[in-house]
């Protein structure tokens, strides 16, 4: 059974119920916010999924109404690493809870590869 956690109703006019968000949803919510931001490339494929190297890949931990994200993701090169993981957090920080409900504490970022981008593939060292 996938795990599921209440998540904060929105502001309603006396109308009763919970919502309750599966752990994979949020998973996938985090991965595809990811996706959105820029210098992040996606690595897709069968075999990566199935070694657990797609990219970006999130490891949600959920605790009563709140998650704990640690994701990696790949770059495109060139970039600033720094600034690509931290736009990559805080729009994760700012976006999986306007689309959940579900409080997000803390987003740890990894970048684990860089790729060349577009501008990069036709230089050569010199």
């Amino acid at each position: 059974m996938a795990e599921t956690t209440p998540a904060r109703p929105p502001e309603q006019d006396g109308a009763a119920g919970t919502l309750s968000v599966a752990h994979r949803v949020v998973r996938k919510v985090v991965e595809q916010t990811a996706r959105t931001v820029p210098g992040v490339t996606v690595r897709t494929g069968t075999l990566d999924s199935l070694r657990g190297l797609s990219s970006p890949h999130a490891d949600v931990r959920m605790t009563g109404g709140s998650a704990t994200v640690q994701l990696t993701v790949d770059a495109l090169w060139p970039c600033d690493l720094t600034g690509v993981a931290a736009r990559v957090r805080d729009t994760v920080l700012e976006q999986t809870p306007r689309l959940t409900g579900v409080d997000v504490h803390t987003v740890d970022v990894q970048i684990r590869a860089v790729t060349p981008g577009d501008d990069a593939r036709g230089r050569k060292v010199q």
